[in-house]
């Protein structure tokens, strides 16, 4: 998560992003992250006032078992990318 300007957005909590290493998962395998200025529980970015925002996501190896990608009845994987939603503001 970046700021308007591509900057890293400066707060006390040092976080900046989660990794499939870091980020907390529901039992169905789902992963929320949450963007505040206040603290939230489980896996939250603090936005620290930044106002626009700029999220990216970086997906290294798709065809990752956390990632769905078991193959179909040929070779070709059945990959599906995570979404990003808003869903309040």
């Amino acid at each position: 998560m970046f700021d308007a300007g591509g900057k890293l957005i400066r707060n006390d909590a040092g976080r900046h992003s989660f990794s499939s290493d870091t980020a907390m998962r529901a039992p169905s395998g789902r992963v929320a992250i949450h963007l505040a200025r206040s603290a939230r529980p489980g896996n939250w970015l603090p936005t620290g006032g930044a106002g626009r925002l700029v999220l990216v996501l970086q997906v290294e190896d798709p065809h990752d078992a956390a990632m769905g990608g078991a193959t179909n009845s040929g070779d070709e994987p059945n990959v599906q990318l995570p979404s990003v939603r808003r869903i309040a503001c």
